[in-house]
């Protein structure tokens, strides 16, 4: 019968000063960082002539590996070295403009790349890059001059296709909502989108994206979105955003378009306060809000069936034929909100 064999390691011993054999063991290992233990198990080598520790190299890369994954273990805060390594081949940038990119050291990327484990900061910032394309977009045209010309159309691209592939409606809606205006915080976005969705049912007549809505506080939101367009503006030229504009158009549908185009201009003019003070007096968000308080928060849902009745009723009382009509409506609602702030 074949008897087994014995795996034969060899590693520098200090001790000894020349390269020896080495018996490999396992021990539990504890570390402490940052005012907290994490505990793993290790393997060391152990010099067979002298006894001292000689640890070969690929045993100590393993023995690092181990402990980052128990670090990441207890903070499941700590974005994956997965997810890590999958940021710049998803957005075809190199580590050390990702690093510039993000305005963080030019080597930064490199070491977490390498295994370095990012703090709960830069763990965020990277999580927000991975899980949404639109954040990473963002930040690229508002960062552009921080890269090359190469650099930075290489990422675009590969941004843009992204969005394409991965992103539904609703996402590509808002983001040719905000290439568009230039200008949009998230509470004014949020209603340009609710007000698109309504319009929607009445002109076209279908829903522009599957999504519900929910009635908040102050007004209706599409929570799917609610923290990938954390943006207050795209302090960037208009060739820019034309392009972007150019970019996410191409991804709809021309009557979708037409409608969007028109919430750019006839909803999107008014200050986000003005729009959510606009939804707090339509049907569709009082009545997910009955029984409610002012301002007690809620995840109730804005019924498709009420916006559908809710935005026809309106069609046929201002005669809108197609979506420029919007106008009416919008200025209609303007001079009430005049009135009830000054009505001498």
């Amino acid at each position: 019968m074949k008897q087994p064999t014995t795996e034969i390691h060899r590693a520098y011993c200090e001790h000894c000063r020349k390269e020896t054999t080495v018996q490999i063991k396992s021990e539990t290992e504890s570390i402490k960082l940052e005012d907290a233990s994490y505990f793993y198990t290790a393997e060391f080598g152990t010099c067979t002539a002298c006894g001292h520790r000689a640890t070969p190299d690929a045993f100590s890369e393993k023995n690092q590996q181990a402990f980052e994954a128990a670090v990441r273990r207890k903070n499941d805060h700590i974005i994956s070295q997965k997810s890590i390594n999958a940021i710049p081949v998803m957005y075809d940038i190199g580590k050390r403009p990702l690093s510039q990119l993000l305005g963080w050291g030019e080597h930064t990327y490199t070491r977490f790349l390498e295994g370095s484990i990012p703090s709960k900061e830069y763990s965020d910032v990277l999580h927000r890059i991975f899980q949404s394309p639109f954040w990473y977009l963002f930040t690229l045209i508002k960062n552009a001059t921080l890269l090359s010309s190469v650099a930075y159309k290489k990422s675009l691209r590969a941004t843009i296709r992204l969005i394409e592939q991965s992103c539904t409606r609703l996402e590509i809606s808002a983001g040719y909502l905000l290439a568009k205006t230039g200008v949009c915080s998230p509470l004014a976005l949020q209603k340009e989108l609710y007000y698109a969705q309504g319009f929607s049912f009445a002109l076209l007549p279908k829903p522009l994206f599957e999504n519900s809505c929910q009635a908040w506080i102050h007004g209706p939101v599409f929570t799917e979105i609610w923290a990938q367009f954390d943006i207050k503006e795209l302090d960037v030229d208009d060739s820019l955003l034309k392009e972007l504009g150019g970019a996410f158009g191409s991804m709809l549908a021309d009557d979708d378009k037409e409608l969007l185009d028109a919430i750019s201009v006839h909803v999107a003019c008014y200050a986000p306060w003005v729009l959510r003070n606009f939804t707090h007096a339509e049907t569709p968000w009082r009545n997910a809000r009955k029984g409610l308080k002012e301002n007690e928060p809620s995840r109730n849902e804005i019924r498709q069936t009420d916006m559908r009745e809710f935005f026809s009723g309106i069609k046929e009382e201002y005669s809108m034929q197609s979506p420029k009509d919007i106008c009416r409506y919008m200025q209609a609602m303007f001079l009430q909100e005049q009135q009830k702030c000054d009505p001498a």
